[in-house]
């Protein structure tokens, strides 16, 4: 039911089924990670992202993905989606500092 929800967290225990990679050494590699785990959760993401758009009225919306101890915060809008780098979350306080925020 996405109708009330504010900010969607989804959660996975293995750091491989993070849907991006931060690979700045090789920039003519794709962004998006082209594993199996990795499409099944960005098409996640983009499904949750849809049922929310179309439960409510919202110019953007936020999400925040955890693989393992990395965490991204993604930024919604009707023309896409902008991604952070990963971090690691246990380590530094950007996701604490997002949800206070938030």
């Amino acid at each position: 039911d996405f109708t009330t929800t504010s900010l969607s967290i989804e959660f996975k225990y293995k750091a491989d089924a993070d849907p991006f990679r931060d690979d700045f050494k090789y920039p003519s590699r794709p962004f998006e990670r082209n594993s199996e785990k990795g499409r099944k959760t960005r098409g996640q993401l983009a499904k949750y992202a849809d049922g929310q758009f179309s439960q409510q009225h919202r110019c953007f919306l936020w999400q925040i993905i955890i693989c393992g101890n990395l965490a991204r915060i993604i930024r919604w809008d009707h023309s896409g989606a902008l991604v952070s780098e990963a971090f690691d979350y246990i380590r530094t306080h950007y996701l604490a500092e997002f949800l206070w925020l938030y």
